[in-house]
């Protein structure tokens, strides 16, 4: 006869920690935006709809860094600016953990070293805490590696169409007609395209 395997049993600490804490940093807008409100999600934080979960990270570090490629992405001033951010600690006990596991609400991104959260952080029954950073900036080099590299190919010895110079330039696609420019111009580019988009939602938002 086939032995059979022992059943195995998992204790709720084995599924999760008996306190799992979690960070999220925001923008001073984005922290002002969920004062005082008893939950907050991707929609309340004012995240494009493109958006669809929380990336809540292990450390603080990490949710900075995290924080400061979606701004660069986004085309913040994180490249030449000094950056403030606000960082909430949430913990949840061992079996509010488990039930967020349990729903799905909350899933392992270990690649990311955190969690991602499709749903609402309920403040109101979370431990929690703010925290607030200020980061000096990533540099022109940094935020090339971040916003251009992968995205757009790079000519060491080229002139730039925006300002002229010489040097290292990225060459953009079909919708830039495929012109050269180095990464000091790409960035006040990104940047005008961020506030443009701002200004144009503040006047929505005035509208409605």
């Amino acid at each position: 006869a086939q032995a059979t395997q022992p059943a195995q049993t998992f204790s709720r600490t084995s599924l999760c920690l008996e306190i799992m804490e979690a960070y999220l940093a925001l923008t001073e807008k984005r922290a002002l935006e969920s004062d005082g409100k008893p939950d907050i999600g991707v929609r309340s934080l004012g995240f494009p709809p493109s958006v669809t979960f929380l990336a809540l990270k292990e450390t603080q570090e990490t949710a900075v860094e995290t924080a400061m490629r979606a701004n660069a992405m986004a085309g913040g001033s994180c490249a030449t600016e000094e950056t403030t951010w606000f960082i909430l600690r949430v913990s949840w006990s061992a079996e509010q953990a488990l039930a967020l596991f349990q729903d799905g609400s909350l899933v392992r991104d270990k690649n990311r070293g955190g969690w991602r959260l499709f749903g609402q952080l309920d403040l109101t029954h979370l431990s929690h805490s703010w925290a607030q950073a200020t980061i000096a900036p990533m540099g022109y080099e940094a935020w090339a590696d971040t916003v251009l590299a992968g995205r757009y190919q790079v000519k060491m010895n080229g002139c730039c169409q925006g300002c002229q110079a010489s040097g290292a330039v990225f060459l953009g696609g079909k919708a830039f007609k495929y012109e050269e420019y180095c990464v000091p111009c790409w960035q006040q580019f990104f940047t005008a395209s961020c506030a443009k988009k701002e200004e144009l939602a503040e006047e929505c938002s005035m509208e409605q």
